[in-house]
C-alpha cells in the first residue's frame, strides 16, 4: 500500500517536476516538493541534478524506506532529457504505530470476547452441573442412619431431550438406591438381632443344659443350666473340647445309653442320642 501511494505521487509529480527543473523554476520546484512532503509517512525529499534541493528532516525512527525516481523532461522535438533524481525518504513509524494500535484493539476485543464467552460457559456449567454436584455432595455428607428416609431430587427440567437422563441423574439414583438398601438392611438387621435376643433368652432360660460347639468340637457357648450341671463357670468351658480329645472333658463323662463315641457319630451323621453320667468338678455325679 505504501509503495502504491509513492508510485501514484511520482506519476502525478514527475511531469511537472521535470518541466519546472528544465526551466529552473526554483519556487515552483520547492512548492512541488512541499506537496510531496505532505504525503503520508514521507519525512524527507531531495532533488539532485541540474538543481539540488532538500526539504524535510529525517526522523530518528530506525525503520524506514528509501525510494529514488528519475526526473525527465520531454521537449517539443520528442527527446527525453534526464535531468536528475528524486530520492524520497519514508518513515514507517506511523504505519507501525497504527498497526500496534489496531493490534491492541483486536487483542483487547478478543480478550473481552473470550472473557464473556468463558463467563457464559462457567455460568452455564454451574447451572447445569456444578450446583447439582453440590446438592449431591451435601446429601451424601448429611446422610445419617436416623435420616435414611430422605431422598435426593435434583432441580432440573423434566426428563426429555437428548441430554436426559445423564450421569447426574444416575448418581442421584445411585445415592437414593444406596439409602434405600441401607434402610432395608438395617430393618433386616434389627429383625435378626431381635430373633437372636429371643433365642439367647430362650437358651438362657432353658431347663436343659445346652452346649454349642464349633467344627473342631470346641465349646463356643454353654447356658447357665450346663454350668450348674458341670459346676464349672462358662469362661473355663469355652474353647475346651467336650468329646474326643486328650484335653477334652471325656474323662468326666460316662456314656450310659447310646453309642460310646458321641463325637464320631456327630461327625459322621450330624447327630447323637443317648444318656451320659457326668462327674462335676466337686466329684458329684449328674
Amino acid at each position: 500500500m505504501l509503495e502504491q501511494h509513492i508510485d501514484s505521487a511520482e506519476e502525478s509529480f514527475a511531469r511537472t517536476l521535470g518541466a519546472s527543473l528544465w526551466s529552473l523554476e526554483e519556487g515552483q520546484l520547492r512548492l512541488q516538493l512541499r506537496g510531496l512532503l505532505c504525503l503520508p509517512h514521507v519525512d524527507k525529499v531531495e532533488l539532485s541534478g541540474d538543481l539540488d534541493m532538500r526539504l524535510g528532516e529525517r526522523s530518528r525512527y530506525s525503520h524506514r524506506r528509501s525510494y529514488s525516481y528519475p526526473i525527465r523532461h520531454r521537449t517539443h522535438d520528442g527527446i527525453h532529457h534526464e535531468l536528475g533524481k528524486l530520492p524520497v525518504q519514508v518513515s514507517l513509524e506511523g504505519i507501525h504505530t497504527r498497526l500496534i494500535d489496531r493490534l491492541t484493539v483486536i487483542i483487547g476485543t478478543q480478550a473481552v470476547k473470550t472473557f464473556l464467552v468463558s463467563a457464559a460457559l462457567l455460568i452455564l456449567f454451574f447451572h447445569l452441573v456444578t450446583r447439582h454436584l453440590q446438592t449431591l455432595a451435601g446429601f451424601a455428607s448429611q446422610l445419617r442412619l436416623h435420616h435414611l428416609d430422605r431422598r435426593i431430587r435434583l432441580e432440573r427440567s423434566p426428563a426429555n431431550g437428548l441430554l436426559r437422563p445423564d450421569e447426574l441423574d444416575e448418581l442421584a439414583g445411585a445415592l437414593n438406591f444406596a439409602s434405600e438398601r441401607i434402610e432395608h438392611d438395617l430393618v433386616l438387621r434389627e429383625q435378626v438381632e431381635k430373633q437372636r435376643r429371643l433365642l439367647a433368652e430362650a437358651l438362657e432360660q432353658c431347663p436343659s443344659g445346652i452346649v454349642i460347639m464349633d467344627g473342631r468340637g470346641r465349646m463356643d457357648y454353654v447356658n447357665p443350666r450346663f454350668e450348674m450341671i458341670t459346676g464349672d463357670p462358662a469362661e473355663s468351658l469355652r474353647g475346651r473340647c467336650l468329646f474326643g480329645r486328650a484335653d477334652s472333658m471325656g474323662n468326666r463323662i460316662q456314656v450310659v445309653h447310646g453309642s460310646r463315641q458321641p463325637w464320631n457319630d456327630l461327625l459322621q451323621t450330624g447327630e447323637w442320642h443317648g444318656d451320659v453320667r457326668f462327674r462335676r468338678s466337686d466329684g458329684q455325679f449328674r
